[in-house]
């Protein structure tokens, strides 16, 4: 009877197991899947960026990139599936989308690699949650 007991926990136990190792692969499927459709938009970001960010530099010269702030807004977090912590981060801007350059000595060269910039660093972000899930 005992040995009985003992099987039916532990074919109770294998099939909880089974089902949390399904769960768990297709967590990290969609983290893939995901992954991957990022890593083609940052990519296609990063180019239109250094492009923007290259026209600036020719019409304007590199001594502006020295006004706009640096991020502090990084936050670390983490959410459970089926017991497993997967890192989460979240990007909470600590200054507003705004200009930090002189108006009057610039032009919408630098606008465009500014936000340009602004999307790609949002991009890495969620990029680097769902690497490291």
């Amino acid at each position: 009877m005992a040995t009985k007991r003992s099987l039916a926990l532990a074919e109770q136990g294998y099939d909880l197991m089974d089902r949390k190792r399904n769960i768990l692969v297709r967590e990290m499927m969609q983290l893939i899947d995901r992954a991957a459709g990022i890593q083609d938009r940052i990519s296609a970001a990063y180019a239109e960026a250094y492009d923007a960010l290259q026209k600036a530099n020719i019409m304007l010269g590199s001594e502006y990139a020295g006004g706009v702030p640096v991020e502090y807004g990084l936050r670390l977090s983490t959410r459970s599936v089926m017991g497993v912590e997967l890192p989460t981060l979240s990007l909470q801007t600590t200054s507003p989308l705004g200009i930090y350059y002189d108006l009057e000595s610039t032009n919408g060269t630098l606008d465009v690699a500014y936000l340009k910039f602004n999307e790609v660093k949002t991009l890495t972000v969620e990029l680097t949650e769902v690497e490291t899930s």
